[in-house]
Order: C-alpha cells, then sequence, then structure tokens
C-alpha cells in the first residue's frame, strides 16, 4: 500500500493561473486526506487483528505507518503552502474565493485532527 509521495514545497505559482492552481492544490488536499484515512483504517484493522500471544514465524513488512506518515507530511505542506497563498493577499482571488477555500481548509484539518494524527507525528497540520 505505498503511496510512493515525497514531499516538497513548490515555488508560488504565477498570478495569471492562481485560481486553477488553488483548485489544484486544495483538490490535492483532499485526494492526500482520502489516503490518510485509508491509511488510518489500515492501520487500524492491522491493530485489531493482531493477536499479541501468538507468534509468526513470518512477518510480512508493512509499510503501512511509514506511508502514512508520509502523506501527512505531504498534506501539511499543502496545507501550509494553499495558506501561504491564501495571506498573500493577490488582488486576482477575490475574498468570495479566499473564504470558500478557508472553510474547506479548516474542515480538512477537523478532520485530520479527529484522526489524531497531530499529536501522533508531532505539529498542527498546518
Amino acid at each position: 500500500m505505498s503511496t510512493g509521495r515525497k514531499a516538497f514545497i513548490l515555488g508560488r505559482p504565477s498570478i495569471p493561473t492562481m485560481e486553477p492552481d488553488l483548485q489544484r492544490e486544495l483538490h490535492n488536499l483532499y485526494e492526500s486526506f482520502r489516503r490518510i484515512k485509508a491509511l488510518a483504517a489500515w492501520e487500524r484493522l492491522k491493530r485489531a487483528e493482531a493477536q499479541p500471544h501468538r507468534i509468526w514465524a513470518f512477518q510480512m513488512h508493512d509499510p503501512a505507518s511509514d506511508d502514512l506518515k508520509n502523506e501527512y507530511t505531504f498534506f501539511t505542506a499543502g496545507l501550509v503552502r494553499l495558506r501561504s497563498i491564501l495571506n498573500d493577499h493577490i488582488p486576482n482571488i477575490s475574498e468570495e474565493i479566499r473564504e470558500d477555500i478557508r472553510r474547506q481548509l479548516a474542515h480538512l484539518q477537523r478532520q485530520i485532527y479527529a484522526l489524531g494524527l497531530p499529536d501522533r507525528f508531532g505539529g498542527t497540520a498546518g
């Protein structure tokens, strides 16, 4: 279930393409959150199925915890990047669009907090 994602922060997009970039970034955050929920559910299932009294001769490597941490890092970087763009007050982004995206970011952040990831991995998720 490896996602193969690397977290990095790109430079700010050019002003004429800012709004489509905001939509793409927001879409990327929603997709990242979807992957985070799936990885967190997989971890919960593994814990529920674990039988501590049983010793297995063979145990497969499962990178789900690493994948979850990497996806959380990618998500947090995207959240910070979007908030930075919104706070720059670039004139061609309407206040209505800014507020709509801020509401969506707050919603995503509440859902991340509900999963307990900031407590687990540190940080504030944006």
